[in-house]
């Protein structure tokens, strides 16, 4: 995520001033559930560059997806486990067997 310095001050000003009712508002799913809360106008990568930009978890279960030139790694697996691990994180649709082409482009 990203946004140009100056904007969105009300992120950090909401937090800090009830710290403990930000932190019980985003357990489990953590800060970018309080971002999403608080940024309603944002725009998502993937709508602004269609095919460009793929989930590891969600799109690369069986191999690099053709015309990928972003491969978004959220959560589990980190990158080095993708590539010698089958892994199971609980957010992804089915077990993703280790995906060699990592190492080729990482």
């Amino acid at each position: 995520m990203l946004w140009t310095a100056g904007e969105h001050t009300e992120v950090w000003e909401s937090f800090i001033r009830n710290p403990g009712r930000a932190i019980r508002f985003v357990r489990p799913h953590g800060d970018q559930r309080w971002i999403d809360h608080l940024i309603t106008d944002r725009q998502y990568w993937q709508d602004l560059f269609p095919g460009a930009i793929a989930s590891f978890k969600w799109n690369c279960s069986t191999g690099l997806p053709r015309g990928t030139k972003i491969v978004c790694y959220h959560g589990l697996p980190k990158i080095p486990e993708s590539i010698t691990q089958t892994n199971i994180a609980t957010a992804c649709p089915r077990p993703i067997p280790p995906q060699s082409w990592v190492a080729d482009h990482w």
